[in-house]
Protein backbone atom coordinates (compact mmCIF):
# COMPACT_ATOMS: atom_id res chain seq x y z
CA UNK A 1 0.00 0.00 0.00
CA UNK A 2 1.42 3.40 -0.97
CA UNK A 3 1.32 6.19 1.64
CA UNK A 4 1.53 9.86 0.73
CA UNK A 5 4.75 11.52 1.88
CA UNK A 6 2.74 14.27 3.58
CA UNK A 7 0.84 11.79 5.78
CA UNK A 8 4.06 9.94 6.61
CA UNK A 9 5.95 13.12 7.60
CA UNK A 10 3.01 14.47 9.63
CA UNK A 11 2.75 11.20 11.52
CA UNK A 12 6.50 11.19 12.17
CA UNK A 13 6.43 14.80 13.53
CA UNK A 14 3.57 14.02 15.90
CA UNK A 15 5.35 10.92 17.17
CA UNK A 16 8.60 12.83 17.72
CA UNK A 17 6.81 15.57 19.71
CA UNK A 18 5.15 13.02 21.96
CA UNK A 19 8.50 11.33 22.58
CA UNK A 20 10.19 14.65 23.50
CA UNK A 21 7.60 15.35 26.20
CA UNK A 22 7.67 11.88 27.70
CA UNK A 23 8.67 11.72 31.40
CA UNK A 24 12.42 11.25 31.75
CA UNK A 25 13.22 12.69 28.33
CA UNK A 26 16.09 15.25 28.15
CA UNK A 27 13.71 18.11 27.36
CA UNK A 28 11.46 17.31 30.31
CA UNK A 29 14.42 16.97 32.68
CA UNK A 30 15.76 20.38 31.66
CA UNK A 31 12.35 21.99 32.08
CA UNK A 32 12.34 23.17 28.50
CA UNK A 33 9.25 23.33 26.34
CA UNK A 34 10.02 22.10 22.85
CA UNK A 35 8.79 24.19 19.96
CA UNK A 36 5.35 23.30 18.71
CA UNK A 37 5.41 21.37 15.45
CA UNK A 38 4.30 23.23 12.36
CA UNK A 39 0.69 22.22 11.57
CA UNK A 40 0.40 20.11 8.46
CA UNK A 41 -1.73 21.60 5.70
CA UNK A 42 -5.26 20.20 5.46
CA UNK A 43 -5.41 17.82 2.50
CA UNK A 44 -7.67 18.91 -0.34
CA UNK A 45 -10.52 16.39 -0.65
CA UNK A 46 -11.91 15.65 -4.06
CA UNK A 47 -15.70 15.61 -4.17
CA UNK A 48 -16.94 12.02 -4.22
CA UNK A 49 -19.51 10.85 -6.73
CA UNK A 50 -22.33 8.62 -5.52
CA UNK A 51 -21.73 5.08 -6.69
CA UNK A 52 -24.15 2.20 -7.03
CA UNK A 53 -24.62 -1.00 -8.99
CA UNK A 54 -27.57 0.72 -10.75
CA UNK A 55 -27.99 4.35 -11.86
CA UNK A 56 -31.07 5.83 -13.60
CA UNK A 57 -30.72 7.16 -17.15
CA UNK A 58 -32.97 9.31 -19.33
CA UNK A 59 -33.54 9.52 -23.10
CA UNK A 60 -32.19 13.08 -23.05
CA UNK A 61 -28.85 12.08 -21.51
CA UNK A 62 -25.93 13.10 -23.72
CA UNK A 63 -23.26 10.58 -24.66
CA UNK A 64 -20.96 12.28 -22.17
CA UNK A 65 -23.53 12.00 -19.40
CA UNK A 66 -24.05 8.31 -20.16
CA UNK A 67 -20.31 7.66 -19.97
CA UNK A 68 -20.08 9.57 -16.68
CA UNK A 69 -22.89 7.49 -15.21
CA UNK A 70 -21.37 4.27 -16.50
CA UNK A 71 -18.03 5.13 -14.93
CA UNK A 72 -19.72 5.66 -11.56
CA UNK A 73 -21.18 2.14 -11.43
CA UNK A 74 -19.69 -0.27 -8.93
CA UNK A 75 -20.46 -3.93 -8.20
CA UNK A 76 -21.99 -4.70 -4.84
CA UNK A 77 -20.45 -7.20 -2.42
CA UNK A 78 -22.43 -10.14 -3.79
CA UNK A 79 -21.28 -9.42 -7.34
CA UNK A 80 -17.64 -9.05 -6.30
CA UNK A 81 -17.81 -12.39 -4.47
CA UNK A 82 -19.43 -14.03 -7.51
CA UNK A 83 -16.82 -12.68 -9.94
CA UNK A 84 -13.98 -13.90 -7.74
CA UNK A 85 -15.27 -17.47 -8.12
CA UNK A 86 -14.32 -17.35 -11.83
CA UNK A 87 -15.76 -20.82 -12.53
CA UNK A 88 -18.99 -22.48 -11.46
CA UNK A 89 -20.11 -26.07 -11.99
CA UNK A 90 -23.75 -26.71 -12.89
CA UNK A 91 -24.93 -30.25 -12.20
CA UNK A 92 -28.01 -31.35 -14.14
CA UNK A 93 -29.31 -34.37 -12.25
CA UNK A 94 -32.87 -35.55 -11.83
CA UNK A 95 -35.54 -37.78 -13.27
CA UNK A 96 -34.36 -36.81 -16.77
CA UNK A 97 -31.15 -38.67 -15.98
CA UNK A 98 -33.23 -41.86 -16.13
CA UNK A 99 -35.54 -40.97 -19.03
CA UNK A 100 -32.84 -39.57 -21.32
CA UNK A 101 -34.89 -36.42 -21.96
CA UNK A 102 -33.55 -32.88 -21.82
CA UNK A 103 -36.95 -31.49 -20.81
CA UNK A 104 -39.24 -33.82 -18.88
CA UNK A 105 -43.01 -34.04 -19.17
CA UNK A 106 -44.16 -33.61 -15.57
CA UNK A 107 -46.02 -36.91 -15.41
CA UNK A 108 -43.02 -39.17 -14.81
CA UNK A 109 -43.34 -42.03 -12.33
CA UNK A 110 -41.18 -40.94 -9.35
CA UNK A 111 -39.99 -44.55 -9.08
CA UNK A 112 -37.98 -43.99 -12.25
CA UNK A 113 -35.56 -42.13 -10.03
CA UNK A 114 -33.30 -44.93 -8.78
CA UNK A 115 -29.66 -43.83 -8.45
CA UNK A 116 -27.18 -46.63 -7.86
CA UNK A 117 -24.03 -45.83 -5.92
CA UNK A 118 -24.77 -42.10 -5.68
CA UNK A 119 -21.64 -40.51 -4.19
CA UNK A 120 -21.89 -36.75 -3.84
CA UNK A 121 -18.57 -36.75 -1.96
CA UNK A 122 -16.96 -37.95 -5.21
CA UNK A 123 -18.68 -35.06 -7.01
CA UNK A 124 -17.25 -32.63 -4.48
CA UNK A 125 -13.72 -34.04 -4.67
CA UNK A 126 -13.75 -33.92 -8.47
CA UNK A 127 -15.01 -30.34 -8.50
CA UNK A 128 -12.50 -29.26 -5.86
CA UNK A 129 -9.63 -30.88 -7.74
CA UNK A 130 -10.84 -29.22 -10.94
CA UNK A 131 -10.64 -25.78 -9.35
CA UNK A 132 -14.35 -25.10 -8.94
CA UNK A 133 -15.42 -23.05 -5.95
CA UNK A 134 -19.21 -23.19 -6.34
CA UNK A 135 -21.60 -25.84 -7.65
CA UNK A 136 -25.25 -25.41 -8.62
CA UNK A 137 -27.66 -28.36 -8.45
CA UNK A 138 -30.91 -28.69 -10.40
CA UNK A 139 -33.15 -29.08 -7.37
CA UNK A 140 -36.13 -28.76 -9.77
CA UNK A 141 -36.12 -28.65 -13.58
CA UNK A 142 -39.06 -27.84 -15.88
CA UNK A 143 -40.64 -31.26 -15.29
CA UNK A 144 -41.18 -30.26 -11.66
CA UNK A 145 -39.48 -33.31 -10.12
CA UNK A 146 -37.83 -32.17 -6.88
CA UNK A 147 -34.57 -33.59 -5.49
CA UNK A 148 -35.40 -32.51 -1.94
CA UNK A 149 -38.04 -33.88 0.40
CA UNK A 150 -40.37 -30.95 -0.16
CA UNK A 151 -43.63 -30.82 1.77
CA UNK A 152 -45.43 -29.21 -1.16
CA UNK A 153 -45.36 -31.86 -3.91
CA UNK A 154 -45.44 -35.61 -4.36
CA UNK A 155 -43.45 -35.33 -7.59
CA UNK A 156 -40.14 -35.75 -5.80
CA UNK A 157 -37.64 -38.15 -4.26
CA UNK A 158 -40.09 -38.48 -1.36
CA UNK A 159 -42.32 -40.59 -3.62
CA UNK A 160 -39.52 -42.81 -4.93
CA UNK A 161 -38.63 -46.12 -3.30
CA UNK A 162 -34.98 -45.09 -3.59
CA UNK A 163 -33.42 -45.42 -0.15
CA UNK A 164 -36.72 -46.69 1.16
CA UNK A 165 -38.45 -43.39 0.39
CA UNK A 166 -36.06 -41.51 2.68
CA UNK A 167 -33.62 -40.21 0.05
CA UNK A 168 -32.76 -36.53 -0.26
CA UNK A 169 -30.27 -35.65 -3.01
CA UNK A 170 -30.13 -32.01 -1.97
CA UNK A 171 -29.22 -33.04 1.58
CA UNK A 172 -26.38 -35.24 0.29
CA UNK A 173 -25.23 -32.57 -2.15
CA UNK A 174 -25.07 -29.68 0.30
CA UNK A 175 -23.37 -31.77 2.99
CA UNK A 176 -20.68 -32.93 0.55
CA UNK A 177 -20.03 -29.50 -0.95
CA UNK A 178 -19.76 -27.83 2.44
CA UNK A 179 -17.47 -30.60 3.73
CA UNK A 180 -15.07 -30.09 0.81
CA UNK A 181 -15.08 -26.28 0.90
CA UNK A 182 -17.30 -25.72 -2.14
CA UNK A 183 -20.04 -23.11 -2.07
CA UNK A 184 -23.61 -24.21 -2.79
CA UNK A 185 -25.95 -22.97 -5.50
CA UNK A 186 -29.51 -24.13 -6.06
CA UNK A 187 -31.59 -24.02 -9.24
CA UNK A 188 -35.36 -24.07 -8.94
CA UNK A 189 -36.91 -23.89 -12.39
CA UNK A 190 -39.61 -21.21 -12.57
CA UNK A 191 -41.39 -23.44 -15.10
CA UNK A 192 -43.15 -26.52 -13.71
CA UNK A 193 -45.06 -28.87 -16.00
CA UNK A 194 -46.11 -31.13 -13.11
CA UNK A 195 -47.77 -28.22 -11.33
CA UNK A 196 -49.45 -27.31 -14.64
CA UNK A 197 -50.97 -30.81 -14.74
CA UNK A 198 -52.19 -30.24 -11.17
CA UNK A 199 -53.84 -26.92 -12.05
CA UNK A 200 -51.44 -24.73 -10.08
CA UNK A 201 -48.99 -23.43 -12.69
CA UNK A 202 -50.42 -20.90 -15.19
CA UNK A 203 -53.93 -21.23 -13.73
CA UNK A 204 -54.66 -17.50 -14.03
CA UNK A 205 -54.83 -16.92 -10.29
CA UNK A 206 -54.48 -13.36 -9.03
CA UNK A 207 -51.58 -12.09 -6.96
CA UNK A 208 -52.58 -11.67 -3.33
CA UNK A 209 -50.75 -11.64 0.00
CA UNK A 210 -49.48 -15.10 0.97
CA UNK A 211 -48.17 -16.17 4.37
CA UNK A 212 -44.81 -17.92 3.91
CA UNK A 213 -44.13 -20.61 4.97
CA UNK A 214 -47.60 -22.04 4.48
CA UNK A 215 -47.86 -25.00 6.83
CA UNK A 216 -49.41 -28.19 5.47
CA UNK A 217 -51.30 -30.97 7.22
CA UNK A 218 -48.96 -32.83 9.59
CA UNK A 219 -46.21 -30.24 9.05
CA UNK A 220 -43.23 -31.09 11.26
CA UNK A 221 -42.56 -27.36 11.76
CA UNK A 222 -45.86 -26.71 13.51
CA UNK A 223 -45.41 -25.12 16.92
CA UNK A 224 -41.87 -23.93 16.20
CA UNK A 225 -40.72 -20.32 15.92
CA UNK A 226 -40.42 -19.64 12.21
CA UNK A 227 -39.52 -16.47 10.35
CA UNK A 228 -42.69 -15.54 8.52
CA UNK A 229 -43.26 -13.36 5.48
CA UNK A 230 -46.34 -11.89 3.83
CA UNK A 231 -45.60 -11.57 0.13
CA UNK A 232 -47.79 -11.06 -2.96
CA UNK A 233 -47.96 -14.11 -5.21
CA UNK A 234 -50.11 -16.22 -7.47
CA UNK A 235 -50.99 -19.78 -6.48
CA UNK A 236 -47.87 -21.02 -8.21
CA UNK A 237 -45.77 -18.12 -6.96
CA UNK A 238 -46.65 -19.18 -3.42
CA UNK A 239 -45.64 -22.75 -4.24
CA UNK A 240 -42.23 -21.48 -5.33
CA UNK A 241 -41.90 -19.27 -2.25
CA UNK A 242 -42.59 -22.22 0.02
CA UNK A 243 -39.97 -24.35 -1.74
CA UNK A 244 -37.46 -21.50 -1.62
CA UNK A 245 -38.13 -21.19 2.10
CA UNK A 246 -37.39 -24.89 2.59
CA UNK A 247 -34.09 -24.96 0.71
CA UNK A 248 -32.86 -21.66 2.17
CA UNK A 249 -33.57 -22.58 5.79
CA UNK A 250 -32.94 -26.33 6.05
CA UNK A 251 -29.77 -27.13 4.11
CA UNK A 252 -27.09 -24.80 5.40
CA UNK A 253 -25.62 -21.74 3.67
CA UNK A 254 -26.68 -21.12 0.06
CA UNK A 255 -24.44 -18.83 -2.00
CA UNK A 256 -26.35 -18.64 -5.29
CA UNK A 257 -29.94 -19.03 -6.45
CA UNK A 258 -30.21 -19.63 -10.18
CA UNK A 259 -33.34 -18.96 -12.25
CA UNK A 260 -34.07 -19.04 -15.94
CA UNK A 261 -37.16 -17.61 -17.60
CA UNK A 262 -38.62 -20.64 -19.40
CA UNK A 263 -42.35 -21.30 -19.47
CA UNK A 264 -42.13 -25.02 -20.20
CA UNK A 265 -44.09 -26.92 -22.82
CA UNK A 266 -47.57 -25.71 -22.01
CA UNK A 267 -50.34 -24.48 -24.38
CA UNK A 268 -49.45 -21.13 -26.00
CA UNK A 269 -52.55 -19.46 -24.53
CA UNK A 270 -51.31 -20.21 -21.02
CA UNK A 271 -48.70 -18.16 -19.19
CA UNK A 272 -47.46 -17.81 -15.62
CA UNK A 273 -46.33 -14.32 -14.69
CA UNK A 274 -43.54 -15.02 -12.25
CA UNK A 275 -43.48 -13.25 -8.91
CA UNK A 276 -39.85 -12.16 -9.25
CA UNK A 277 -40.11 -9.34 -6.71
CA UNK A 278 -41.42 -11.65 -3.98
CA UNK A 279 -38.92 -14.39 -4.80
CA UNK A 280 -36.05 -11.90 -4.69
CA UNK A 281 -37.30 -10.41 -1.39
CA UNK A 282 -37.42 -13.84 0.26
CA UNK A 283 -33.94 -14.73 -0.97
CA UNK A 284 -32.49 -11.43 0.25
CA UNK A 285 -34.06 -12.01 3.67
CA UNK A 286 -33.03 -15.64 4.12
CA UNK A 287 -29.73 -15.70 2.20
CA UNK A 288 -28.54 -12.07 2.04
CA UNK A 289 -25.11 -12.99 0.68
CA UNK A 290 -26.44 -15.19 -2.14
CA UNK A 291 -26.23 -13.92 -5.71
CA UNK A 292 -29.35 -14.27 -7.85
CA UNK A 293 -28.68 -15.39 -11.41
CA UNK A 294 -29.54 -15.53 -14.35
CA UNK A 295 -33.05 -14.15 -14.26
CA UNK A 296 -31.94 -12.01 -11.39
CA UNK A 297 -30.42 -8.66 -10.51
CA UNK A 298 -26.88 -9.87 -9.82
CA UNK A 299 -25.76 -11.93 -12.84
CA UNK A 300 -26.99 -12.08 -16.43
CA UNK A 301 -26.90 -14.71 -19.15
CA UNK A 302 -24.34 -14.14 -21.90
CA UNK A 303 -26.99 -14.97 -24.52
CA UNK A 304 -25.95 -18.42 -25.78
CA UNK A 305 -25.07 -21.86 -24.43
CA UNK A 306 -22.03 -22.37 -26.60
CA UNK A 307 -19.46 -21.03 -24.15
CA UNK A 308 -18.93 -17.88 -26.22
CA UNK A 309 -18.73 -14.38 -24.82
CA UNK A 310 -18.62 -11.24 -26.93
CA UNK A 311 -15.28 -9.87 -28.04
CA UNK A 312 -15.85 -7.11 -25.48
CA UNK A 313 -18.12 -8.32 -22.66
CA UNK A 314 -19.00 -5.31 -20.55
CA UNK A 315 -20.28 -5.55 -16.99
CA UNK A 316 -21.87 -2.12 -17.36
CA UNK A 317 -25.02 -2.54 -19.49
CA UNK A 318 -28.30 -0.68 -20.11
CA UNK A 319 -31.34 -2.38 -18.59
CA UNK A 320 -35.08 -1.93 -18.21
CA UNK A 321 -37.87 -3.31 -16.05
CA UNK A 322 -40.61 -4.72 -18.26
CA UNK A 323 -44.09 -3.57 -17.27
CA UNK A 324 -45.96 -6.33 -15.46
CA UNK A 325 -42.81 -8.43 -14.95
CA UNK A 326 -42.82 -7.76 -11.19
CA UNK A 327 -39.27 -6.54 -10.68
CA UNK A 328 -37.38 -8.67 -13.18
CA UNK A 329 -34.34 -6.98 -14.72
CA UNK A 330 -34.32 -7.19 -18.54
CA UNK A 331 -31.88 -6.26 -21.26
CA UNK A 332 -32.58 -2.91 -22.90
CA UNK A 333 -31.01 -4.22 -26.11
CA UNK A 334 -31.71 -7.74 -27.46
CA UNK A 335 -30.22 -10.38 -25.16
CA UNK A 336 -28.04 -11.70 -27.99
CA UNK A 337 -26.96 -8.29 -29.32
CA UNK A 338 -23.28 -8.33 -30.38
CA UNK A 339 -22.65 -5.26 -28.22
CA UNK A 340 -24.19 -4.67 -24.81
CA UNK A 341 -22.12 -2.06 -23.05
CA UNK A 342 -19.88 0.07 -25.26
CA UNK A 343 -20.38 3.82 -25.63
CA UNK A 344 -22.28 3.20 -28.87
CA UNK A 345 -24.52 0.63 -27.14
CA UNK A 346 -25.31 3.04 -24.30
CA UNK A 347 -26.43 5.66 -26.82
CA UNK A 348 -28.40 3.09 -28.86
CA UNK A 349 -30.30 1.91 -25.78
CA UNK A 350 -31.08 5.28 -24.20
CA UNK A 351 -34.59 5.51 -25.70
CA UNK A 352 -35.70 2.33 -23.87
CA UNK A 353 -33.24 1.91 -21.00
CA UNK A 354 -34.26 2.93 -17.50
CA UNK A 355 -30.94 2.25 -15.82
CA UNK A 356 -27.31 1.50 -16.35
CA UNK A 357 -26.41 -1.48 -14.23
CA UNK A 358 -23.39 -3.46 -13.17
CA UNK A 359 -24.63 -6.81 -14.48
CA UNK A 360 -21.79 -9.26 -15.24
CA UNK A 361 -22.34 -12.10 -17.68
CA UNK A 362 -22.30 -15.83 -17.04
CA UNK A 363 -20.93 -17.71 -20.06
CA UNK A 364 -22.17 -21.29 -19.98
CA UNK A 365 -21.46 -24.42 -22.01
CA UNK A 366 -22.62 -28.02 -21.72
CA UNK A 367 -20.31 -31.02 -21.80
CA UNK A 368 -23.29 -33.14 -22.91
CA UNK A 369 -25.63 -32.85 -25.92
CA UNK A 370 -28.42 -30.37 -25.34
Amino acid sequence: MSVSRRIFVTGFTATAAATALAPGSPAAAAGRTPPAPTPAPTPTRRPTRPTSYRIPVHPTDTPGQLVAKASALRPDERQVAWQRLERTAFLHFGVNTFTGLEWGTGDEDPNLFQPVGLDTDQWARALRDGGFKLAVLTVKHHDGFVLSRSRYTTHSVRSSTWQGGRGDVLRNFTASMHAHGIKVGIYLSPADENQFLHGVYANGSARRPRSIPTLVEGDDRAGTALRRFDLPATDYGAYMLNQLYEVLTEYGPVDEVWFDGAQGRIPPDKVEKYDWDSWYALIRALAPKASVAVSGPDVRWVGNEGGLARENEWSTVPVKETEGAYGRTDYALPYDAPDQGSRDALVEAREVAQYLQWWPAECDVSIRPG
